[in-house]
């Protein structure tokens, strides 16, 4: 084992918690496929045990995370692949915008632009949000 794997305490707020969404509320960079792999690896790991995506954590349980993986601390990692969209893409998606304040940004998303990426799918709002 890497001596850069990480481990993370599950906290009282996160108890009975799906280990999936722990992960995406502590590693948002990570798609729910690549957790999935990593789950099935058994490179992410509850108290030493494998377990499933489904899985709920308690209060104390240690949950183990591979090295690659970027945090919310802002630390690099191969996920994390910038995404570059063309400008005529940038001002399209900032005419939608019908609302922004620090939380929210509302959206009159055009018929046919996809909310999420995925296979064989390159133009999304995700991409374009930033």
């Amino acid at each position: 084992m890497s001596d850069d794997v990480g481990f993370s305490k599950v906290s009282a707020g996160e108890a009975d918690m799906r280990l999936d969404r722990w992960l995406r509320r502590h590693y948002p960079a990570l798609s729910h496929g690549r957790v999935e792999k990593l789950l099935r690896e058994g490179r992410i790991r509850l108290d030493g045990r494998r377990v499933k995506a489904s899985t709920r954590i308690a209060e104390g349980q240690t949950i183990r995370i591979p090295p690659m993986v970027e945090d919310r601390r802002g630390s690099t990692s191969p996920l994390d692949e910038p995404v570059s969209i063309g400008e005529a893409d940038a001002r399209r998606i900032r005419a939608c915008v019908i609302y922004r304040d620090s939380a929210v940004i509302a959206l009159n998303k055009p018929a046919g632009l996809a909310v999420q990426g995925g296979s064989g799918v390159g133009r999304h709002v995700d991409a374009m949000l930033d």
